[in-house]
């Protein structure tokens, strides 16, 4: 942009903005895989009622804006490296050049994502006046160490590292830190938020993977018979990868989150299926809406992607502190 503004431009030109640029790349680039759900215009979005835990239909299309009517914004790009059990992970901020801390979402990728992965997302949200970082989880994948030492729990707790280490910084509002993860980095950021509660402002899932409990005891008929390594979706993976979710109940753990929340997940995910996040929305938060993308596998594209960034954006400009 020309010119450094003296602050960050209304969230709701945020919201209309990443309505109509950037959505493909927000979607695509906190997850894993090819699209594999053909656009539709199908979104459905369900709330939770509190005093009668039932779902009920809402409306959720985000405003629409021309994104050359807003202010663009200069902004610095940070490697910042955090260290987590020892281990140095790589990370990357983008910090809007205006005056005054900014929210900052934090993007948890999938099963062996990457730190680029999350590129494209974390400059439209930079450009637009939001700060956003992104990080390899250890050993997440192939270029970010052994994946065989890699778990929920240990990306758990690389999260929280993270989160530590980038709330203290200048340039975040520390009262606005928003958690966005998708499918494992989805079901990471669930338990993570359980210890944070009320230090972040709300909770952004992409096809949480809630399934990963399950689908190791469908793998394993018990803890002991969990091999030392395994190819999980051609990736190898540890003992402990399936040993740490065991006895995991994830509708339970996750509970412990009474914060605002936000589940999109397609009706055609065969990675996991979307009960998990309908079970999720009625029974383990009591401030949730599940957003259900017709049509959509473990992925958005096209006008999917569109309508679910829009939806994204307005959610945190909703839960701005």
């Amino acid at each position: 942009g020309e010119g450094v503004p003296a602050s960050p431009i209304s969230r709701r030109a945020v919201v209309g903005a990443l309505g109509v640029a950037g959505a493909w790349t927000l979607l695509s680039a906190c997850g894993r895989g090819s699209p594999d759900g053909a656009p539709s215009d199908a979104v459905t979005s369900t709330a939770t009622d509190s005093a009668t835990g039932a779902a009920t239909p809402t409306s959720g299309a985000p405003d629409v804006v021309d994104p050359a009517s807003l202010p663009s914004y200069d902004y610095e790009e940070r490697e910042l490296a955090v260290v987590s059990q020892g281990e140095t992970m790589a990370g990357r901020l983008y910090a809007p050049a205006v005056a005054g801390p900014v929210p900052l979402v934090v993007c948890s990728h999938g099963l062996v994502g990457s730190i680029d992965d999350l590129d494209p997302v974390a400059r439209t949200l930079a450009g637009l006046g939001l700060a956003s970082y992104r990080f390899a989880f250890r050993n997440g994948g192939p270029e970010a160490g052994d994946t065989t030492r890699m778990s929920v729990l240990t990306e758990k707790a690389d999260l929280n590292a993270v989160f530590n280490a980038i709330q203290t910084l200048d340039v975040v509002d520390a009262s606005n830190i928003f958690l966005l993860g998708a499918s494992q980095g989805g079901y990471v950021s669930a338990l993570e938020a359980v210890d944070l509660k009320d230090r972040i402002a709300d909770l952004i899932l992409y096809f949480p993977a809630l399934v990963i409990p399950d689908d190791a005891r469908s793998r394993f008929t018990s803890a002991a018979d969990i091999p030392e390594k395994y190819s999980l979706f051609g990736t190898p993976v540890g003992r402990i990868y399936f040993a740490d979710v065991y006895g995991m109940d994830p509708y339970s753990l996750i509970s412990g989150y009474t914060g605002p929340v936000i589940i999109f997940h397609g009706d055609q995910d065969n990675i996991v299926p979307i009960s998990y996040s309908q079970n999720a929305v009625n029974t383990s938060y009591s401030n949730a809406q599940l957003v259900t993308v017709q049509g959509a596998g473990h992925s958005f594209s096209g006008d999917d992607a569109t309508s679910v960034a829009g939806q994204t954006i307005s959610f945190i400009e909703a839960h701005q502190r």
